[in-house]
């Protein structure tokens, strides 16, 4: 007998299939922004306060920015992924299960990975686009805002709810076994 409501399940099997297509959204995003990153990278400058830039980065900037573009959107593909398994997971009506409270774990981390992530390749972006500046032009630039205390903190949160999830399951089944 399923414990959870079919309606459930169904919400369950579509947000699977939504998990996924942002899994290719992600992906075509990382792409276009990492095989085109001249129009991100004059937005970059405007946004830093670079109104004129004389210089032109080079080959090494552009190829070092793309590869951080796809190094800061890795926290999102394992979040994902994770939010695919757990909804698997509940579509098979698995809800106390090793799998769910694996990927509720799974999202957590990568939350926090994403929080640390987005504050990191902001750094990086900066960098990479100024290191070819002339002297006096380069920039170093750390952010921290708001997003990336919400991201830290429904990372934790996830991350406590998997770990107790976990619990549970282990106490049901030593109950299970003892009875």
């Amino acid at each position: 007998m399923p414990s959870l409501p079919k309606q459930t399940r169904r919400l369950s099997q579509i947000l699977s299939l939504v998990s996924m297509l942002a899994l290719a959204v992600l992906f075509l995003t990382g792409a276009l922004l990492s095989f085109q990153p001249d129009h991100h990278m004059a937005e970059l400058a405007q946004e830093i306060g670079i109104t004129d830039m004389s210089w032109t980065p080079s080959r090494l900037a552009v190829t070092l920015w793309s590869l951080s573009i796809w190094v800061s959107l890795a926290p999102l593909f394992y979040v994902f992924w994770h939010m695919y398994r757990l909804f698997r997971a509940f579509a098979g009506d698995a809800a106390l299960s090793t799998q769910a409270s694996t990927a509720i774990r799974g999202i957590g981390a990568g939350f926090l990975v994403k929080a640390l992530m987005q504050v990191l390749s902001h750094t990086w972006e900066v960098l990479f686009l100024t290191m070819d500046a002339p002297q006096g032009q380069r920039q170093l630039s750390v952010a921290f805002g708001l997003e990336d205390l919400i991201f830290a903190l429904a990372g934790g949160m996830m991350l406590v709810i998997g770990v107790v999830l976990t619990q549970a399951i282990a106490i049901k089944q030593e109950n299970e076994a003892f009875v």
